[in-house]
């Protein structure tokens, strides 16, 4: 019934500036709130994760830590880690979908990770704010819940109990949110710079004396969002949790420069459980491409060919090739689409006979070591 109580609106949205709630959200609510009043039901995870969202849109973020706590208690205690391992990928997965990353991030954080990184939750009188993340992972204090003291002391002990650990879903859950949000707040902050207060586009100069602070904040935005994943990748590589195609993939969207790259690239490859398949390599050869970096592109769908055999040489992973020869950096105004004719077709000649040497659209030759080679 809540599902199809969640499903029964399509015209009307959550309004996320008033904070106007759905009929469908509300109808939903009403409908969790009886299950949990009812002494004789208790909320599976698949009841908590209807319940995700429309709690959030209703500022009842305290009754989803209580309602994640009591599910994460309940089957602890009957030693069903695999229950809660898949429960909190559903958990993540929703939010992250939802554009709640950051809510996400300190779910994992205090239910998933090893006990010295896991966030402890405080009981107390009043609320706290939760803390901003530092530059180092920390144990951290959050607000506290509608749990009381003597809820907390009636959890049983799990004595010897194999507490869940984080699996490579969970943080390619996050890490894949990390990447949209970093998109989104990489295009904000192009608006930022290239538009004033009245709308209207100017490249040459910025004026950011007519904006207000939220407008000259933006442009730092994006390298917020990409901090927050390679912390997270820290993480992640400290408790040896491997990394797979698509924790690679979301990874390649936050470097700027070739140099990043090609280290990002060399510091992820010993931690991969498998060899990477053709969309790993196509968002490789799609940051080079976006850095401007052509030479390293086409090293890198070379190395793809031999690795992934005819996988690699599909018509996607050649248009993306395409697409990385097509364009070039442009000084600080960003990227300038070139003739591909022009600009590729003697690389692509090369690329296609098998010679190592690659013709720059200038004339010149050189052999661009990629993180392959080194």
């Amino acid at each position: 019934r809540i599902q199809v109580a969640l499903a029964s609106s399509t015209t009307e949205a959550y309004d996320s500036v008033q904070g106007h709630l759905s009929k469908a959200e509300k109808e939903a609510i009403k409908l969790i709130d009886e299950l949990i009043s009812d002494p004789t039901l208790q909320p599976d995870r698949y009841t908590i994760n209807l319940a995700l969202i429309p709690f959030l849109h209703a500022q009842r973020r305290d009754e989803i830590w209580h309602l994640l706590e009591k599910f994460y208690h309940s089957n602890m205690s009957s030693n069903n880690v695999k229950i809660i391992t898949s429960g909190f990928e559903a958990f993540l997965n929703t939010l992250v979908k939802h554009g709640e990353v950051d809510f996400a991030r300190e779910i994992f954080e205090s239910f998933l990770l090893p006990e010295p990184m896991r966030k402890i939750r405080v009981i107390e009188s009043k609320p706290k704010q939760r803390m901003q993340l530092s530059n180092e992972v920390k144990v951290m204090k959050l607000e506290a819940t509608s749990y009381s003291t003597k809820d907390q002391q009636q959890q049983p002990p799990y004595g010897a109990l194999k507490r869940p650990s984080p699996s490579t879903r969970h943080f390619n859950i996050l890490l894949g949110g990390y990447s949209k949000s970093y998109q989104s707040a990489l295009l904000r902050s192009k608006n930022a710079i290239f538009q004033d207060v009245n709308g209207t586009s100017n490249k040459n100069t910025l004026n950011f004396e007519s904006r207000d602070d939220e407008a000259v904040s933006k442009p730092i935005d994006h390298l917020v969002e990409a901090r927050k994943a390679y912390k997270l990748l820290d993480i992640m590589l400290e408790i040896g949790v491997p990394l797979d195609g698509f924790s690679l993939s979301s990874l390649m969207s936050f470097p700027s420069t070739t140099e990043q790259i090609t280290a990002l690239w060399k510091r992820i490859e010993p931690e991969l459980n498998t060899d990477l398949n053709p969309a790993a390599y196509r968002s490789i050869i799609t940051a080079y491409g976006r850095v401007g970096d052509a030479s390293s592109a086409s090293v890198v769908f070379e190395e793809m060919v031999r690795v992934c055999g005819n996988r690699g040489r599909s018509i996607e992973c050649w248009n993306v090739l395409l697409g990385a020869l097509a364009y070039r950096r442009d000084g600080e105004d960003g990227s300038e689409v070139l003739d591909v004719e022009n600009a590729a077709a003697s690389q692509m000649v090369k690329l296609t006979t098998g010679d190592s040497t690659y013709v720059n659209s200038d004339g010149t030759s050189n052999h661009k070591i990629a993180a392959s080679d080194n």
